[in-house]
């Protein structure tokens, strides 16, 4: 895995803190839970300005020369940096489809809202992917404008109710047997997804999301999925954190995954 940081924050501040916080962490693990040493490798971008623009295109020159075989995973601050990653990795495999997990779908209003709360709707309305090849896990807060979208869209969803009443393995059974149909997926993982409880270095925390337990286990599953190529990590604020918890979860998930 090819592990890269991308220092920025949509307000057009960079800042490497977050993303420092999780590299840093990640050389920690000697052996991931399947007793295999984590090939995880940091590499380097150029950002060709501070604004969105030319962290999309530093984005997609990344992806663009993304070695073969070689798993490429993203780690930012916000969703502006899961839209870059995923329209150049889209650009670059044809029937890509996206997973999110989140505790929050992305479907804010494009023209009124901030990338970040909005990217899942951008992607979909600027054709980069259908909505059929959008799935999103961990859901537990959303508006009622976001509910219409998903439901007149039909973007799949498992919100954490589902979760909790059907059981994570059932649920997973379910999730990744849909992916296997897919060509090529891009994996974003908000930190959000977890419960404040084990990842409290989040900007906008939100309680009933899943334990580390459950999260580590969704990844291992998710890592077996061949057609896994791609794949980012946000949300980790460095300044909100304690005891560095929810830095060394995001760690320990790319050490699962790699």
């Amino acid at each position: 895995m090819i592990l890269v940081n991308i220092p920025f924050y949509e307000s057009g501040e960079l800042s490497p803190e977050g993303a420092d916080a999780v590299a840093d962490q990640v050389e920690g693990f000697a052996l991931n839970e399947s007793g295999l040493t984590p090939r995880v490798f940091k590499g380097e971008i150029a950002m060709k300005g501070p604004d969105f623009a030319g962290m999309c295109s530093s984005v997609a020159e990344a992806v663009a020369r993304q070695p073969f075989g070689d798993r490429l995973c993203l780690v930012g601050r916000d969703h502006s940096v899961s839209y870059a990653g995923f329209k150049a990795f889209a650009a670059k495999n044809a029937g890509a489809g996206l997973v999110v997990l989140s505790h929050f779908p992305g479907c804010e209003a494009c023209g009124g809202s901030a990338v970040h709360r909005s990217f899942v709707k951008r992607i979909i309305r600027e054709g980069i992917v259908p909505a059929d090849r959008v799935m999103l896990f961990g859901l537990r807060e959303w508006t009622g404008e976001e509910k219409q979208f998903l439901d007149s869209s039909k973007v799949k969803s498992f919100p954490m109710k589902q979760v909790e009443m059907n059981g994570l393995s059932d649920v997973v059974d379910g999730f990744t047997e849909l992916l296997n149909a897919w060509q090529s997926i891009y994996l974003c993982i908000n930190m959000g997804v977890a419960d404040p409880s084990c990842a409290p270095g989040v900007e906008d925390p939100s309680p009933g999301g899943l334990s580390a337990r459950q999260l580590i286990y969704l990844v291992q599953r998710l890592r077996l999925m061949r057609n896994l190529k791609m794949m980012d990590i946000i949300g980790v604020d460095a300044g909100r954190d304690v005891n560095g918890m929810t830095s060394m979860l995001a760690a320990k998930l790319i050490a699962e995954l790699s």
